[in-house]
């Protein structure tokens, strides 16, 4: 029972560990802080500054995180860098947590990836209704870092 109700604490506790004072927001349903960065940088350098920030580009594995950052970020004009990409084997997308971003995922744009002039970096595109898609990782694009929340 003890250990059950540490759990419930830690759990009530994750907003408070969200850093704040770094500009991220949390997001309770999905239990995860995200900060969007209006700034144009390479997907290295995007990295880096989320690794910075103690967080990683963002992890977007499921429809209710895209709908949900759909509906939170203001600026819909922009392509957001992701943290998936292709670099140690080509076709397969990974996340920094080594999942698999699998090609038939519901995340993706239609006809995506399609790795047209060797794209190896993921960026959400509003204008593809808010879905994923590889683009080149020294293109210069805005981008989302996430702060995962640790139990």
């Amino acid at each position: 029972m003890q250990r059950f109700v540490a759990r419930i604490e830690i759990l009530c506790n994750a907003e408070k560990r969200c850093p704040k004072s770094l500009g991220y927001t949390y997001e309770k349903s999905m239990d995860f802080c995200y900060l969007v960065h209006g700034q144009w940088l390479n997907w290295f350098t995007a990295q880096g500054v989320c690794a910075g920030e103690r967080g990683q580009l963002v992890k977007v594995d499921t429809m209710e995180k895209l709908i949900y950052l759909n509906s939170s970020v203001t600026d819909n004009t922009k392509n957001y860098w992701t943290g998936a990409n292709d670099q140690v084997i080509e076709g397969t997308f990974e996340w920094r947590d080594g999942t698999v971003l699998a090609n038939d995922n519901e995340v993706w744009g239609l006809n995506q990836p399609d790795d047209w002039g060797g794209e190896d970096c993921c960026e959400i595109k509003p204008a593809l209704g808010w879905k994923i898609q590889d683009d080149n990782c020294g293109s210069t694009l805005w981008f989302i870092c996430e702060y995962v929340v640790l139990y």
